[in-house]
């Protein structure tokens, strides 16, 4: 083997050696970017809340009667961006559970579902404008920014009707108030880091009544427990 073909190899092999270590550093600085910029979001509640019975409603504390706010935190390392928040309910199963809910079996309490609308009670609710929620961007952290999603208020609505429900089991002493469950809300949410990678976080989202009781005035008053956990996929 001549010298011109034994400099002719080693340069093609110092030129293969040069790619492999630039395909290397471009990968580990694309993984460096992504461990600085990737967004961790957590929805979180005030853990639980106080309700008090009014004339036809329950009044939760601090919010209106039918719109539940919960906050929705970036605990990342970077911005997300275009957020789209989706609910999801089996709504089969949430309509023949709040169905057993009418106090007096022979009376209806006002429950109808027609042309996208929800009527429980006093109540109407338009479901399919509540589907979605969008969000511009989360940002990093704190910020004088609170972000907020509001649970669906038909949803809202039909725990109020089980917690008349139980109110009522638990001035009669029924056994079954232990047994009784009303059905979980989960939520995607999708959303992309600054790179344009696409996230998504799937959330289940469960009402539970922590204690019932009365309050100076006999009215009932109950503390409902919130119970957020990620759902893995």
């Amino acid at each position: 083997m001549n010298t011109a073909i034994i400099i002719a190899v080693i340069a093609a092999i110092a030129s293969l050696l040069t790619s492999i270590a630039s395909i290397i550093m471009v990968l580990e600085m694309r993984k460096q970017r992504k461990a600085i910029s990737t967004p961790v979001l957590k929805i979180l509640s005030k853990n639980y809340y106080n309700c008090l019975r009014e004339v036809n409603h329950w009044k939760w504390e601090g919010e209106d009667s039918y719109r539940l706010r919960l906050s929705l935190f970036n605990y990342g390392t970077g911005p997300a961006i275009n957020v789209s928040i989706n609910w999801e309910l089996d709504e089969e199963d949430f309509i023949n559970t709040i169905k057993q809910f009418a106090l007096d079996p022979q009376k209806s309490f006002g429950f109808k579902k027609e042309s996208g609308f929800m009527s429980l009670g006093d109540s109407s609710h338009n479901v399919d404008s509540q589907k979605t929620q969008k969000i511009e961007a989360v940002p990093v952290g704190i910020s004088r920014y609170k972000t907020t999603i509001t649970i669906p208020s038909y949803y809202i609505a039909g725990f109020g009707k089980y917690m008349d429900y139980i109110s009522a089991m638990r001035s009669n002493n029924k056994s079954k108030l232990d047994t009784m469950t009303f059905p979980p809300i989960f939520t995607t949410v999708n959303y992309e880091d600054i790179n344009g990678d696409k996230i998504k976080q799937r959330f289940n989202i469960l009402l539970v009544i922590g204690m019932l009781g009365t309050d100076d005035n006999k009215n009932d008053s109950a503390l409902v427990v919130f119970k957020i956990s990620e759902v893995k996929e």
